[in-house]
């Protein structure tokens, strides 16, 4: 009987599956990369340190609300050491009993992972803290409203410190936190210049050295 020869159907079937598995290991390898290298892993995380001056003094309200000079009254250090953005960050700030909320005026839309922003307050207050007669305290209280996503599901932090709001007729030569001065004439006397709001006309020196 003559021999016949079946055609090898085996390498073709291989042939036709690896044709399958090469493009699917390419899209799954695509994906992958993708994820690595553009989509944020993980979530970001804030850590924060809030300074304030041990004192602010009522007799000089409205320094502390002026900007170019320089009085602030809180300050906030904000370090996202999270593996991903933080996105919206937005500071919100209130002196209890003195001030309403109000919105820091500075935007910070994202916050990248190792990122530290810092951000200082500046409150408008009202005349009616001079009519304080001794020190009282009070506390500055925060907000910190974040995103993990953009336009995503808003998170809020809150946080509070003690101040000290002195009496009219008290004066302190330094409102430098300790933790920021170091030891100058500058940081021990930060406050000299608003000296001259204890300074009037009818004062006994003034009235003398006038009469000369």
């Amino acid at each position: 009987m003559p021999k016949i020869n079946l055609p090898n159907i085996k390498p073709i079937f291989a042939k036709s599956k690896l044709r399958k598995i090469v493009p699917a290991v390419f899209f799954l390898a695509a994906f992958v990369f993708f994820g690595l290298y553009f989509l944020p892993s993980g979530k970001p995380k804030l850590e924060y340190k809030i300074l304030t001056p041990e004192y602010i003094m009522s007799s000089v309200y409205k320094v502390y609300g002026n900007e170019k000079l320089g009085f602030w009254v809180g300050k906030i250090i904000l370090t996202n050491t999270g593996k991903a953005p933080a996105y919206d960050v937005k500071l919100t700030y209130k002196i209890e009993g003195c001030t309403d909320w109000s919105e820091a005026p500075q935007a910070y839309p994202v916050i990248n992972p190792g990122s530290t922003i810092v951000d200082l307050y500046y409150p408008i207050l009202s005349n009616e803290i001079t009519k304080l007669s001794a020190s009282t305290p009070s506390n500055l209280k925060i907000k910190i409203t974040y995103a993990e996503r953009p336009e995503g599901k808003t998170k809020e932090i809150d946080e509070s410190k003690s101040i000290n709001i002195l009496g009219g007729h008290d004066f302190i030569f330094s409102s430098i936190p300790p933790e920021e001065s170091v030891g100058n004439f500058y940081d021990i006397f930060s406050n000299y210049p608003l000296l001259a709001a204890w300074v009037t006309p009818t004062d006994p020196p003034l009235r003398g050295f006038s009469d000369l």
